[in-house]
């Protein structure tokens, strides 16, 4: 009776370091796996012309709002928008999308500190068995930056802007939210972890308790053997 009356308070306690270490994770939503797709209907391909980058004071001096423009010969497909925290680049796949003849200069506007772009061509049916190929011209844009920068991104006939602000406020809150992560990630782990091993070392680690001997029981302790 106790032992299962451990268990499922050990239970409830585990679902409660869940939600903790769910908590700890939530502030970091912007670092996810999959990517905010953006479908725009589908169109045919079109091309890249461009890139221009645009700046307007904000409310306060030292703030500015940034307006990074994607000029299209005709309106993407669909296109998704990720933060990739491994490679630390804010990263805009567009479908149905060529590079132009024209070159296009880097993004260099900080916190974006360089600019990548690329055109690649996918197979959407690569991983369905007996589907005839269903190939795409995708260009892949990368705005690399050390901070996760929180950004909209708006389409427009012919034109994706991709809007922030940035200040010291934004830096420093970005930047401490940052660091958090190292620390906060380790205890999460350990609570959880910690509690883990209790439960196993005291609850099922534990030598069984003795059989009951119900003959023992009727006839007594077995009597001394004689000595020689």
């Amino acid at each position: 009776m106790m032992n299962k009356l451990v268990g499922r308070s050990f239970f409830f306690w585990l679902v409660a370091c869940q939600v903790f270490v769910g908590a700890i994770f939530a502030q970091f939503d912007d670092f996810e796996d999959a990517p905010t797709q953006r479908s725009v209907g589908r169109a045919g391909s079109g091309t890249l012309e461009g890139v221009v980058v645009e700046i307007k004071e904000g409310e306060t001096p030292d703030e500015k709002n940034v307006n990074i423009v994607f000029l299209l010969s005709k309106m993407t497909s669909v296109f998704f928008d990720q933060y990739d925290a491994e490679k630390k680049a804010i990263v805009l796949d567009l479908y149905d999308t060529k590079l132009g003849e024209s070159p296009i200069d880097s993004v260099i506007q900080f916190p974006i500190k360089t600019s990548h772009i690329e055109q690649t061509e996918i197979d959407l049916n690569k991983e369905v068995e007996g589907l005839r190929p269903d190939l795409r011209d995708v260009v892949r844009i990368a705005l690399f930056s050390d901070y996760n920068v929180p950004y909209q991104v708006e389409e427009e006939f012919g034109v994706i802007n991709l809007r922030f602000k940035w200040s010291r406020k934004i830096q420093k809150k970005l930047a401490r939210d940052s660091r958090s992560l190292y620390w906060q990630v380790p205890l999460a782990a350990t609570v959880v972890g910690g509690g883990a091993f209790a439960y196993w070392y005291f609850f099922i680690n534990s030598p069984p308790p003795p059989a009951s001997c119900e003959l023992c029981t009727i006839l007594g302790p077995e009597p001394p053997q004689p000595t020689q």
